[in-house]
């Protein structure tokens, strides 16, 4: 094409050089205006692509970022709020709250425990059983396991309360009791070796019986079945028979004089 334009301007007398420099730069100015507008379409495809609902044509490969896996945040449970506040590790709740139980109810009982008084001490003793012992009670005391009549004592009242009981179930038994002051410092004292109830004849000293009955062999008299079912037996205080239940008691009566239960069945 060009040789035909420098034929068709050399008739016309047209410089060649000025004719090959424009052509030259008609081609150049074609090209650029060529990229132009292809750079305008694809700048043009490129904004429908973002833009587009989905219906437009993807550009490239589809490609799929892999997933993080989302963990919904879990609440702390009030215990582990309320053990972190106290700086503890919440470990065994169910432990924990028998532990506590276990010293609310120590509270308690010490709470509602009363005190010693100033009458128990001077006695030297108080009624109570082994987990009723008052606020204040001496270590040194000690519980006696009597039953419904249990005692919390001192060991010196200790003594003087079984010296006591020897006295009476002695006195009960027609005997008489006789304290050593080596012993006991008591008013009336003898000065034997070792406390004593001296019982009178043909009866002898049974430990928390009393002054029991003997026969002609020296021999105790054990009370029989028909005097338990009868809830009695003829006797002077002196003619205790062995055996005799603690609650019995001696009815004086003349020669009708008797031992006996607090309710005897048969009264006759």
């Amino acid at each position: 094409m060009l040789n035909l334009l420098e034929a068709l301007f050399k008739n016309i007398g047209f410089p060649r050089a000025i004719l090959r420099c424009g052509f030259s730069f008609s081609r150049t100015c074609f090209t650029i205006g060529v990229m132009k507008r292809a750079l305008i379409i694809f700048a043009a495809l490129l904004f429908l692509a973002s833009c587009g609902n989905g219906d437009v044509a993807q550009l490239g490969p589809e490609t799929t970022k892999p997933g993080i896996p989302q963990r919904k945040p879990s609440l702390p449970s009030q215990k582990s709020l309320e053990a972190n506040a106290l700086g503890t590790h919440y470990v065994n709740p169910r432990k924990e709250d028998l532990e506590m139980q276990a010293l609310i109810d120590r509270l308690d009982n010490n709470i509602a425990r009363p005190n010693i008084t100033i009458e128990d001490i001077k006695r030297g003793w108080y009624t109570g059983q082994v987990h009723e012992k008052k606020i204040g009670t001496p270590n040194s005391w000690l519980w006696i396991d009597r039953g419904p009549k249990s005692v919390w004592s001192s060991p010196s009242a200790l003594d003087e309360t079984e010296d006591q009981a020897k006295d009476t179930l002695c006195r009960q038994t027609a005997g008489f009791y006789a304290f050593s002051c080596i012993e006991r410092e008591y008013a009336g004292c003898e000065n034997i070796a070792t406390s004593i109830c001296r019982c009178p004849d043909q009866t002898k000293w049974i430990d928390k019986q009393g002054c029991v009955l003997l026969n002609n062999r020296g021999e105790s008299v054990v009370i029989t079945p028909n005097d338990l079912k009868r809830g009695w037996y003829y006797g002077l205080n002196s003619e205790k028979k062995l055996d005799t239940p603690a609650a019995w008691m001696w009815l004086e009566a003349g020669k009708d004089s008797r031992w006996q239960a607090p309710n005897p069945i048969d009264q006759n």
